[in-house]
């Protein structure tokens, strides 16, 4: 099935963002891969100019870039770029954290547990999308701090992020649903020296195994 799908209620723009963004992070178009307007608009169904414009905001988001005679292509983050995004993950989730524990607390544990249990659920049966719940479950503190620059800025560098993750064979699921639940029980416990360390210790250790899986 092609990983475009015609939608309703969207300005033009919007849904060829929504698309494509999702395409891109999904893996279906990888990094690297020419983004080519009149192929994306026949296939989206519009015209070119939405394409055109969603593709500058996926330049701006940085998922897609300009190359020199070759055009618009997917991003190929590096492990520097990446390391630097994990750096400022890690201030903004812990921001995170102690704004919702202090204000959101209950609807974050119940956000969170449904999160745990889908991606227990997938991990088991071997279905669904398994990285974008991990990346939805990371998601659900910046998005109930209230603080919307904070979520902003979140979203673009988890985008990055998980573009790289597309290519890593070697994760733990288990292992990541273990520190996701330690991170929730700290939430759920209202423990906030404890939940920082949660969030701390989950994204260093990602970051080593993504050095790992590098080779170095």
């Amino acid at each position: 099935m092609s990983p475009f799908t015609k939608e309703e209620r969207l300005t033009l723009k919007d849904r060829a963002l929504r698309q494509l963004r999702e395409a891109i992070l999904s893996g279906a178009v990888p990094p690297g891969e020419r983004l080519v307007e009149q192929e994306l608009s026949e296939k989206l169904g519009m015209s070119r100019f939405p394409v055109r414009e969603a593709i500058a905001g996926l330049v701006q988001e940085g998922l897609v870039r300009v190359e020199p005679y070759c055009g618009a292509c997917v991003a190929i983050p590096d492990r520097k770029e990446i390391e630097e995004c994990y750096a400022v993950r890690e201030l903004l989730e812990v921001r995170a954290a102690e704004l919702v524990i202090r204000e959101h607390r209950d609807e974050a544990v119940l956000r969170l547990g449904e999160s745990l249990e889908r991606m227990e659920a997938m991990r088991v049966s071997g279905e669904g999308d398994l990285l974008g719940e991990h990346f939805r479950f990371h998601e659900i503190l910046p998005a109930l701090c209230g603080n919307e620059t904070l979520h902003r800025l979140w979203v673009g560098l988890a985008s990055r992020v998980r573009l790289y993750m597309n290519r890593d064979l070697s994760r733990d699921p288990l292992k990541d649903e273990q520190e996701h639940a330690r991170l929730f029980e700290r939430v759920r416990d209202g423990d906030l020296p404890a939940a920082r360390a949660a969030i701390r210790a989950h994204l260093r250790e990602s970051m080593v195994r993504l050095r790992k899986r590098g080779g170095e």
